[in-house]
C-alpha cells in the first residue's frame, strides 16, 4: 500500500491450532498488558497446555504465558524480561471453582520489589447476584489486606449493575440497560480527597 511501511503491516497466519501474528509494536506484553510494544507472537496448545510467546525484534524483549488445567484447577504462569521497571518478572496464578464459589490466588516476582504483589480472592454467584472480594499484599514489604477490592454485581434480563469499593474508600457504580440496538448506561466514581470524581449518563448505539 502506498504510504505504508513494510514494518506497519499486520499479518496473522494460523495452522494446525497455532497462530503466528506480526504487528509492529502492536502486540501486548503477556505479563503486563499495559505495554503493547512487541512485534510478533505465536500461540497454540499441546494437549492440555496452552502456550503463547511474544517478542520485540528490535529490543530483544519477550514475554510468555503458559496455562494448564488439572481437573477443575487452572494454573497460569507468565513472565517477561521487560517489566515496567525494565527487568525480569514472573508470576503464577491459580483458580479453583467449588460450585457457586471460586477461589483464586496469585503471586508475582518483579525487578521492582514494590511490585511483588500477592493476592487471594473469592467469587460467589447467587442467581442474579455475584459477590467478589480480593485481598492484596502490595509489594514485598506489604501485609495481606493492606489493599483490597470488593464488588457486587447484579444481572437479570436487559438490566445489569455493579458497585465496587476498595481500601481507599473509592466507590464505583455502573448500570446498563439493553434497549435492543442500543444500551443506556449510567456510571459514577467517587474517591475521597481527590478531584477525579465522575458521573456520566449516555446511550451506546449498535450499528
Amino acid at each position: 500500500l502506498q504510504g505504508v511501511d513494510v514494518g506497519d503491516a499486520d499479518v496473522a497466519v494460523s495452522y494446525s491450532g497455532w497462530t503466528l501474528t506480526i504487528d509492529q509494536e502492536g502486540i501486548d506484553n503477556l505479563f503486563d498488558d499495559t505495554q503493547a510494544d512487541d512485534d510478533m507472537s505465536i500461540a497454540g496448545s499441546i494437549g492440555g497446555l496452552s502456550i503463547a510467546v511474544t517478542a520485540d525484534l528490535e529490543e530483544s524483549h519477550n514475554s510468555y504465558k503458559l496455562g494448564y488445567s488439572m481437573g477443575d484447577i487452572a494454573l497460569t504462569l507468565t513472565g517477561t524480561n521487560d517489566d515496567d521497571a525494565g527487568g525480569d518478572a514472573s508470576g503464577i496464578s491459580v483458580s479453583y471453582p467449588m460450585g457457586d464459589l471460586t477461589l483464586s490466588a496469585s503471586v508475582s516476582d518483579e525487578s521492582d520489589d514494590g511490585e511483588d504483589d500477592t493476592t487471594i480472592g473469592l467469587t460467589y454467584a447467587m442467581d442474579a447476584i455475584t459477590v467478589s472480594y480480593t485481598s492484596i499484599t502490595p509489594g514485598s514489604a506489604g501485609s495481606m489486606g493492606d489493599e483490597w477490592d470488593a464488588k457486587i454485581s447484579y444481572s437479570t434480563g436487559a438490566m445489569s449493575a455493579s458497585i465496587a469499593l476498595d481500601e481507599a474508600d473509592a466507590t464505583t457504580m455502573i448500570a446498563n440497560y439493553d434497549l435492543g440496538g442500543a444500551t443506556a448506561f449510567a456510571a459514577m466514581h467517587d474517591k475521597p480527597g481527590t478531584a477525579s470524581d465522575l458521573t456520566t449518563f449516555g446511550i451506546n448505539f449498535k450499528f
